[in-house]
């Protein structure tokens, strides 16, 4: 079941880039879909200069501004 809470948040994050913070490193990612969670906002991530995907925490997530 999806709320309208649920597709804004997706709407509003699918398609974005921005750099995933992992042990002091940062990589570009792309925002596949997301999801919330208890309270918390999941992403699925993707590397842009790579292949595979994964859901992470949307805190784990840095993006420019511009």
């Amino acid at each position: 079941m999806t709320n309208n809470t649920q597709l804004s948040v997706t709407e509003s994050l699918r398609g974005k880039t921005g750099y995933q913070r992992l042990d002091g490193l940062y990589y570009p990612v792309r925002i596949l879909d997301a999801r919330k969670v208890f309270g918390r906002i999941d992403i699925l991530i993707t590397p842009v200069g790579g292949r595979g995907e994964r859901w992470t925490q949307a805190d784990t997530i840095v993006f420019e501004v511009s």
